[in-house]
């Protein structure tokens, strides 16, 4: 029986069903080619805990791989897409095979693995919290989306050390919101240093300063609190600045998490950014030493600050993650911790650029990347960075994985919130 002819009896027999098939069925899928595919979720940071991920889509005939011979569909009766078709699974490191020895993080990542048929190119697939239409994924605008075309011949794995003779192709969606939520909350930032607002917005020396004040700051008048530096500001909290890739959400994560901390975030013109990250250039030099001098020194005057390089931290992703390690080994009177999220490399070992010193003061710094697209090629590059500079006995290093993430906001404010929290928290943490 060819593969149309079983879609039809499908379609007008079993739609919206999961089904254990009969015997005479199960005969004509012995004559079927299947393949192997599996599909991996990243889903929002505001994304909660308890919820549960589904998907759904234009497949019409399909096999979960743990349940071979258990046949689904993701069509109702009259042709739609059923939003609680094909509930998720939360991955975990044991769900991975490539990184055995590896630390990873793998927060808000959700995959199934399905058996297709080989005949099929192409599928539209969509994502939808807790299985019901009006919590389904948008744009990171909050603006609806078809959904995802999948190349099912886009890619093929080679995974013979896993299963034996065969190959399973990986496709990776991106959440970017939900239909329910505005997870991306534009800020109304006062420009009066000294109004009431949480979130001012001022400029220093020329340079724009996007601050963030705890929650309990106007509460707690005797209180001070740690800072935590972000390069990029402009980025942390402006869900429009990165075009469809979101914000970092530091709004959202403050508030959320309850981070008893000021956050700034140092606002740069897109095109002096490659030299102002580039610790080689008298650029480069200058902006450290703003970053290390006057911007300390501007905030002690106007904010309730905590003494103590132990309260200072940076962070920075790619080139921003880059000259915050800079920064912190030359300036490490100032700054005793690093974010360094990933890591851009080649910044630092090209010719003519500065070497990382040994700090005069212990230096913590957490590295990690991605390893989609062009962050493929960061992993090994973070690897020899750090052999590098083993000898370097007062900086501490610290690397992970993050399995399925790109190189942009969205998987940046996947990932902050705990190595926040990590930072802000005792001394014996990693961070």
């Amino acid at each position: 029986m060819n593969q149309g002819a079983l879609r039809k009896i499908f379609s007008l027999l079993f739609s919206g069903f999961l089904f254990s098939s009969p015997s005479w069925l199960l005969a004509a899928m012995a004559d079927t080619d299947w393949k192997e595919v599996r599909i991996i979720v990243n889903v929002p940071f505001f994304t909660e805990d308890s919820s549960d991920i589904f998907l759904t889509g234009n497949l019409d005939l399909f096999q979960e791989k743990l349940r071979p011979g258990m046949f689904i569909s993701c069509l109702n009766s009259e042709g739609g897409w059923r939003p609680d078709c094909l509930k998720l699974t939360k991955m975990a490191k044991s769900h991975l095979k490539k990184y055995k020895n590896d630390p990873v993080i793998l927060d808000h990542v959700w995959f199934t693995d399905l058996m297709v048929p080989a005949s099929l190119d192409e599928v539209n697939l969509k994502v939808v919290r807790d299985g019901v239409w009006n919590k389904e994924e948008t744009s990171v605008h909050s603006q609806w989306i078809s959904g995802h075309r999948i190349d099912l011949f886009e890619q093929e794995l080679d995974i013979s050390d896993w299963m034996t003779s065969r190959t399973r192709s990986e496709f990776v969606i991106d959440v970017m919101n939900w239909k329910d939520k505005n997870g991306y909350r534009d800020v109304s930032w006062s420009e009066t240093l000294h109004s009431s607002s949480p979130d001012k917005k001022v400029v220093l020396n020329g340079t724009e300063l996007f601050i963030h004040l705890p929650n309990s700051y106007y509460s707690q008048p005797e209180k001070s609190y740690p800072v935590v530096i972000f390069h990029d500001g402009q980025k942390i909290s402006n869900p429009w600045a990165s075009g469809e890739s979101g914000s970092w959400g530091i709004n959202e994560i403050l508030e959320k998490e309850n981070l008893e901390a000021i956050i700034v975030g140092v606002g740069v013109d897109e095109l002096q950014r490659d030299r102002l990250y580039d610790f080689s250039t008298p650029e480069g030099q200058k902006y450290a030493q703003f970053i290390a001098t006057e911007l300390p020194q501007y905030l002690k005057a106007n904010f309730r600050v905590k003494d103590g390089r132990e309260n200072q931290t940076l962070v920075g992703s790619s080139m921003g993650a880059a000259i915050s390690i800079w920064i912190a080994s030359y300036y490490s009177e100032v700054f005793s911790r690093v974010i360094a999220l990933s890591l851009f490399t080649s910044c630092m070992t090209s010719e003519g650029s500065y070497p990382l010193t040994n700090p005069r003061y212990p230096v913590k710094i957490y590295i990690d990347s991605g390893d989609q697209n062009i962050e493929w090629d960061y992993v090994p590059a973070i690897k020899e960075f750090m052999r590098a500079h083993k000898g370097h006995n007062r900086l501490t290093m610290f690397s992970t994985i993050v399995p399925y993430a790109q190189h942009n906001e969205f998987h940046w404010a996947r990932r902050i919130a705990p190595l926040l929290k990590a930072s802000l928290k005792s001394k014996n943490t990693s961070l």
